[in-house]
């Protein structure tokens, strides 16, 4: 499908877990006839809901963390899905995502850090 950003759910899913506003890149415009549109211009106003794309989701991750006494690396890679994910270099400790689209790998991962209190 070639997903460019978060979903409106997804969206508002990174804003309840407190990513940071300035970091999207994008926002879904909610039209008067009720439709959604994608946009990426400076007009959001207050009803709009910020969205991030593939960049700007992969610049909310740390490219390290420190989890179990261990440093571990952000990597993504394409091997049929994406997989995104933390290894320790010695590739005994790995948190891992794998998704048809890396934007909900990316999501997925940020989702899981929060749950473990890695950021």
């Amino acid at each position: 499908m070639n997903k460019i950003c978060t979903s409106l759910e997804q969206s508002k899913k990174l804003i309840k877990l407190g990513i940071d506003l300035k970091t999207a890149d994008m926002y879904w415009h909610k039209k008067f006839d009720g439709t959604l549109s994608l946009r990426a211009d400076n007009l959001m106003v207050k009803l709009d809901t910020p969205c991030w794309s593939l960049a700007a989701l992969l610049g909310t991750m740390p490219s390290v963390i420190k989890r179990k006494g261990k440093r571990m690396f952000l990597t993504l890679e394409k091997a049929g899905a994406y997989n995104l994910y933390y290894k320790s270099p010695d590739r005994l400790d790995e948190l891992w995502e794998t998704k048809e689209e890396p934007v909900d790998a990316c999501y997925e991962m940020i989702e899981l850090l929060h749950k473990e209190n890695l950021i």
